[in-house]
């Protein structure tokens, strides 16, 4: 017991938070309790946990007791937050397992033993009694449904949101009612509904947004911003005065210092909530606008609601109440960029409606800006769609769940994603022409937030300028979230009560994004550095250099795995100075310069694979390239056959800085078990069935197709066949002459003695020439490009490098590049495919750019893999 409560001492603690780490008992206890913590814990540019009431206990029965020492008693279960009040102190813990623990055990502090209690905390205006859904229909939910099942129970979900009948009628009666009663003060006046109540997407019980002209505009060029602001001030409080003084409203309130200045109030005779404004009649086009996209088609209303509905229940969207939360209406422009945006775009854009002819007398300016729009919209009515409502919720939040939302300006008006720096420039050389009436006003959108969505007629207006980062990230992880709980309702393995249920934000989640944020600060790329891709199991971490020599014996612990950008730069300060010092003998090339590359090439055929049972040690089968541990050189020469001398693949980057070797291509692994049988043509298309690929040569002739693919028609690089796969009977084993003449040979099963390189053979030989680097800011354009409705994943990346090629920004080698491409097959083990590559030129640029065309070129190849694998596997389910 002893030995337990010395260890318990010497614990030490770390706050992913605060960045700090080696806390012992009190100090962590003082930190947990200090103005730091808890302002970091408070931080607006972080997602908050909502799970506190699983996680949050309170202590009692501690009498004089200091208040360290009864926090130190639970600290073993993983303390977050502790605050204190006169008889009881408040612990949070990290995780909800931990309150459980504390809960159920029981705890003394110098003899006197501890009462504890959980806690339980009123979330407002969130989870499933936030929205008007009645339990009889929550219970239909939990259904696992799909097809025409899953959209009856998608209408009866909306017929409980919609605003009744009814409630439109007393809407419509407390409209008449505020015109009649403001007469007497402004004789013009004239009232509009706007917002939910108008828009066709308001749930049953929502708030009235109410526009009344009053025949007076404080914001008048006439008068200077001071005075418009101190007319409008006092207008807000007059309207506010009249309105408690008669009776006709309680609760009143007025907010006169915001862009839209408003009074907020609850009506008396109907009980109706108002928010009443008089800036400009803007808004009303704006509910116009929307409530014709909500009939432009079916899909439109359904998909709205269900998104809004998820929104309300995650407390993520609201009528800017709290200011961070993204509006209802930033809300529905979104939802309906999305709609415009997609491959097959269900609504045209704002900009489109603009072109058409106007159905009714127009334009009309407000503010000066063009609020008029058409309403032919017969052909979109008309218009069939492979998609289903619940397809195209899931599209919607994949879509945004991926968005890197700091590079980008979202913009319903033009149906299109704008950078920042384009919008900055108002230069219709980088915009389309319907931009032209924004890059005419003086007034510039505001780009220095986390987010921004432009609005579809005030074009300078940012609708998401008060987004902190925080729930910002937290929308973009509730997306993600989101997106695979709908792919599983749309095929019937989750329900659609499923997709409605809050979604925790836990403190691990928090810590989780924190480090993240932290790694990508630590290392962060520039645009001319490989992007690799997001979903694929493979990275730059994959990456190696072949046939390097030399070995730390004296290291006991595994070296780091880093990318290989990262090694050759790790590397080359060490070598070239070494290099400098001395010339190098036996042929190796001598550095003076410190832009001289690591990787050299030679006129031989290949430099690989000097060892296979080195070589399965170093490469996992799954893909994944891992530094081997250093062993001892004897003991693994003895095992195989092999002198000391001989063994020269395993290294870590101290290693790689002091061994240069003058040949040595890049490796890298494709693990081809279990993937079914397919093929693939030029154009994208791709066939297969579920029967698990076997032959060696159908693995073989798929992974030649694969690479050629990406190389020639993905990244659009000029491919030379110089070898191509003809099958088992012609291909050639690759044999090196130097193992032979080293008598590299090791026994097999049966007792034959074969050599080391007839283990692997060579598929084919590409010879490669790029003139445009397609694969540099590839990532960024992927997550522009909506994918198409029954398209493959190769046709999918045929359209982003189109959409590559179209733009200006597409990146032209200053030298070509020159590298030869090779794919290799295991001999004992056709699923082991390795693909290597070299530069052919001397040129030290060239041969940067090489590895990162190689670095991409295997991550594309790898992540189309497992997509085509999928692809696959869906396609023959259905049929």
């Amino acid at each position: 017991m002893a030995a337990t409560s010395s260890q318990e001492k010497k614990k030490l603690y770390k706050c992913v938070l605060c960045n700090t780490e080696g806390l012992g008992n009190f100090v962590y206890i003082s930190h947990i309790k200090s103005k730091r913590h808890l302002k970091n814990l408070k931080d607006r540019n972080l997602p908050q946990p909502n799970d506190e009431s699983n996680r949050t206990i309170q202590v009692t029965g501690f009498k004089l007791t200091p208040e360290d020492d009864v926090i130190q008693v639970f600290l073993k279960y993983g303390v977050r937050l502790v605050t204190r009040t006169q008889s009881a102190i408040t612990i949070e813990f990290h995780s909800a397992e931990g309150a459980s623990k504390a809960l159920e055990d029981q705890h003394h502090c110098r003899g006197i033993r501890l009462h504890t209690s959980p806690i339980k905390f009123k979330r407002h205006n969130a989870g499933r009694s936030s929205v008007p859904v009645s339990p009889r229909t929550w219970s239909h939910l939990r259904n696992h449904a799909t097809g025409n099942s899953l959209n009856q129970l998608i209408y009866d979900l909306i017929s409980d949101l919609e605003i009744k009948f009814n409630e439109y009628e007393k809407r419509e009666y407390l409209t008449k009612l505020m015109v009649r009663f403001l007469t007497p003060h402004f004789p013009k006046v004239i009232a509009h509904m706007f917002g939910s109540s108008a828009n066709n997407l308001g749930f049953t019980g929502c708030d009235v947004d109410l526009y009344v002209d009053l025949g007076v505009y404080p914001w008048d060029p006439g008068y200077t911003r001071g005075e418009s602001q101190t007319y409008a001030s006092n207008l807000t409080w007059y309207l506010a005065r009249e309105i408690r003084k008669s009776r006709r409203g309680v609760q009143v309130q007025a907010v006169p210092r915001a862009r839209v200045p408003i009074v907020k109030f609850q009506e008396t005779s109907t009980g109706l909530f108002v928010d009443l404004s008089f800036r400009h009649n803007m808004p009303v086009y704006n509910t116009k606008l929307i409530f014709q996209y909500t009939k432009t088609h079916s899909l439109v209303r359904p998909y709205m609601m269900i998104i809004r509905c998820w929104a309300k229940i995650q407390n993520i969207a609201g009528g800017g109440e709290p200011s961070w939360l993204i509006t209802n209406y930033a809300l529905s422009l979104m939802m309906l960029f999305y709609l415009m945006y997609r491959n097959d775009p269900i609504i045209p854009s704002v900009a489109s409606l603009k072109l058409l002819p106007l159905c009714h007398n127009g334009p009309y300016v407000v503010d000066g800006w063009d609020c008029s729009f058409s309403d032919d919209v017969g052909m979109w009515i008309k218009k069939h769609h492979n998609a289903s409502v619940i397809h195209i919720v899931a599209e919607f939040f994949e879509f945004f769940s991926d968005l890197d939302a700091s590079e980008w300006v979202i913009s319903p008006y033009a149906g299109r994603l704008f950078k920042k720096a384009d919008i900055k420039r108002k230069d219709l050389k980088h915009l389309p022409n319907c931009m032209l009436p924004y890059c005419q006003q003086n007034t510039d959108i505001q780009l220095n937030t986390p987010f921004c969505v432009q609005d579809v007629f005030e074009l300078s207006h940012n609708c998401t300028r008060g987004l902190k980062k925080g729930p910002l990230t937290e929308f973009q992880y509730k997306c993600k979230v989101a997106a695979q709980i709908s792919r599983n309702v749309s095929m019937g393995t989750q329900s659609l009560s499923d997709l409605l249920e809050v979604t925790e934000v836990t403190p691990a989640v928090l810590e989780n994004i924190v480090e993240e944020e932290r790694v990508t600060k630590k290392g962060v790329v520039s645009d001319q550095e490989v992007i690799t891709l997001d979903d694929s199991s493979a990275s730059q971490d994959s990456v190696e250099i072949l046939d390097v020599t030399g070995n730390d014996d004296s290291s006991t612990e595994e070296e780091e795995v880093i990318p290989v950008s990262m090694k050759l730069l790790a590397a080359l300060d060490n070598s070239v100075r070494a290099r400098q010092s001395s010339s190098c003998e036996n042929g190796s090339v001598k550095c003076s310069d410190e832009e001289q590359i690591i990787m050299n090439t030679s006129d031989s055929e290949v430099e690989v694979l000097a060892t296979a049972d080195k070589l399965d040690e170093e490469v996992s089968v799954i893909g994944e390239m891992k530094a081997t541990p250093p062993t001892s050189s004897s003991a693994h020469a003895a095992e195989n056959g092999l002198s000391e001398n001989d063994m020269d693949l395993s290294i870590g980057p101290r290693e790689f800085a002091e061994s240069v070797p003058e040949k040595r291509p890049l490796k890298y692994v494709l693990n081809f078990e279990d993937i079914p049988e397919f093929s693939i043509t030029f154009d994208g298309a791709v066939s297969g069935c579920n029967n698990v690929m076997n032959s060696d040569d159908d693995i073989a002739q798929a992974a030649c197709s694969l690479t050629h693919f990406v190389l020639q028609q993905c990244l659009k690089v000029e491919v030379s066949v110089m070898e191509d796969f003809l099958g088992s009977k012609k291909r050639k084993n690759f044999e090196n002459e130097e193992d032979i003449d080293s008598a590299k040979r090791l026994k097999t099963e049966n007792g034959e003695s074969v050599s080391v390189a007839t283990k692997y053979r060579r598929l084919a030989q590409y010879k490669c020439t790029a003139e445009v680097q397609l694969w540099v800011g590839r990532k960024k354009v992927t997550k522009t490009v909506p994918r198409a409705v029954n398209a493959t994943p190769l046709q999918h990346e045929l359209a982003i490098t189109e959409v590559q090629l179209e733009s200006q920004d597409s990146c032209k080698c200053p030298i070509p590049i020159d590298c030869l491409i090779e794919v290799w097959q295991k001999c004992n083990n056709s699923t082991y495919i390795l693909l290597t590559g070299k530069s052919l030129s001397e040129n030290t640029s060239v041969k940067g750019n090489v590895i990162q065309m190689y670095s991409y070129l295997t991550s594309l190849v790898q992540n189309l893999l497992k997509k085509v694998t999928q692809h696959v596997h869906a396609t023959s389910t259905k049929r």
